[in-house]
């Protein structure tokens, strides 16, 4: 058995008797013919005898594999022993959607190892694999050839998916047994860091990130369907959070205030929401902290959405009279609009999906808002990221009936009252030092019906069933008259 690889239109010219060929030059097209000790009889020859001498079996098809760079081959006993390969190569699979190719004029193999044409594909997936290594590669391939061989792995890429989503639902089944919910944010955590810890160049982690969340959604939609509560209406940050965390496979329901998604969870209405927490211009959003202080639900999961606001209006700049803007990205823009718009009327309203809404019905109105709604209503950009701080962004909780398991990189919520004496609040911080614990949060509101006192929101890393935290959760307990478990839950990258 010999394999020859070569221009098509040099075939006729070639030897035939062949023990090595070390050597493919740059050229238009190139095939893969197999055969015995001559030309197989469907290619003429440019000899009388050596179509004499050719074998009686016969190939049926040439295989082109593109333009190729100089490449040394193997010699021919490493070719015979990569014809004895049964099974035909991915590469030779996709030139031809899958299917093996059909021999013609009813050609036969030599031996029990398949057809020639499905050798010779063997042949050249272990020269492909054997030889051309991968920082060997050509550095320019036919473009249809690089199509053929994204194709054949989107199939497989499918047929994995398909299997993944399989045992998804399997485990689907195993929760509902144990009465647990499908959502499981520290399981998706774990997945989420083990993929985008790992070298998956060229494409960026981020990246990666994307893709596995949309997987993850479809996954958990096979399980339960979710419904998911936001601040509404669709198009505001806080959609823009729920849609980032849950993929599109959830449903979003909108809320009219923070209260309302507290409110929606707890009575069951909806599975999870998304609260804004902090921003790192604005600072605290005050109304969820007090949803808090009463509220059942836990924090299940935290994640941080770049914040990028945009002027938005259906009037030139010098015209806008009427602002109409939450609080929050109005704290987020407030040097560009005293540069810009120093006499502007602001208007204040729910959210920033709400300030473009009504911006689209007052001629003479603009909005901050970010993109998305911009286009949903209409709205021309008359200025882009005009907030004050370049990394803008703000952080969101996710909140739940249940608690988070551990990941092994998680953070806790607590809040707590302190007496009214001197050195109090340093007592009650005390216990957290001692164990080694890191605060990463830490913010004052005042007391409900006590005058000049405060209740303490704060963070810190780790879980609440770590032994260290456990520890210092009792000794804060000795000094403070309120402390709650908000909940612990995986750190956001």
């Amino acid at each position: 058995m010999y394999f020859f690889i070569g221009q098509t239109s040099q075939l006729a010219n070639m030897p035939w008797a062949m023990s090595r060929h070390d050597l493919l030059r740059t050229g238009t097209q190139y095939s893969i013919v197999v055969g015995g000790a001559s030309l197989p009889r469907p290619y003429e020859t440019s000899s009388e005898q050596q179509r004499r001498e050719a074998p009686s079996w016969r190939v049926g098809e040439v295989l082109s594999f593109g333009r190729l760079r100089t490449v040394s081959l193997p010699n021919r006993n490493l070719a015979t022993q990569c014809a004895q390969v049964e099974n035909l190569p991915s590469r030779a699979e996709a030139r031809y959607g899958g299917r093996r190719p059909a021999l013609r004029d009813g050609g036969r193999a030599p031996n029990d190892n398949g057809p020639p044409i499905l050798q010779a594909a063997a042949v050249y997936d272990k020269i492909w694999t054997n030889t051309i290594r991968l920082g060997e590669r050509p550095e320019l391939m036919e473009l249809d050839e690089s199509r053929d061989e994204i194709d054949a792995l989107d199939e497989q890429l499918l047929e994995l998916l398909a299997k993944r989503a399989g045992l998804a639902k399997q485990i689907g089944q195993h929760k509902r047994q144990q009465g647990q919910p499908a959502y499981d944010p520290s399981r998706e955590a774990q997945i989420l860091r083990r993929l985008t810890t790992q070298d998956t160049s060229p494409l960026p982690a981020e990246a990666v990130r994307a893709i596995y969340q949309e997987i993850l959604s479809a996954s958990r939609a096979l399980q339960e369907p979710l419904r998911v509560a936001f601040l509404g209406p669709e198009h505001t940050f806080s959609h823009l959070a729920a849609r980032q965390q849950f993929g599109v496979q959830a449903e979003f329901v909108p809320a009219a205030g923070i209260t309302d998604i507290f409110t929606s969870v707890e009575r069951g209405n909806c599975n999870l929401g998304v609260v804004p927490i902090e921003n790192s211009t604005g600072g605290v959003v005050p109304e969820t902290l007090d949803c808090f202080l009463d509220t059942s639900l836990t924090i299940c999961n935290e994640l941080y959405v770049p914040i990028h606001l945009y002027l938005v209006a259906n009037c030139e700049l010098d015209e806008v009279t009427t602002l109409y803007t939450n609080p929050q990205p109005l704290a987020q823009c407030r040097v560009w609009l005293r540069e810009n718009l120093p006499r502007v009327t602001i208007q204040p309203t729910a959210s920033t999906a709400g300030a473009a809404q009504a911006a689209a019905d007052d001629p003479t109105g603009a909005a901050l808002a970010p993109g998305p709604a911009a286009q949903a209503y209409g709205l021309e950009v008359l200025a882009a990221a005009i907030e004050d701080t370049p990394n803008n962004r703000t952080r969101f909780f996710v909140v739940s009936p249940q608690m988070a398991a551990p990941t092994g990189r998680d953070k806790t919520s607590i809040v707590f009252s302190t007496a009214h004496h001197a050195g109090a609040l340093h007592q009650a911080l005390g216990p957290l030092a001692m164990h080694g614990i890191n605060m990463t949060f830490i913010q004052s509101r005042p007391a409900r019906g006590r005058l000049w006192e405060y209740v303490f929101f704060v963070d810190f890393e780790g879980h609440h069933s770590d032994e260290e935290i456990q520890k210092a959760l009792q000794e804060l307990q000795e000094h403070c008259p309120l402390l709650k478990m908000l909940g612990s839950y995986p750190a956001a990258e």
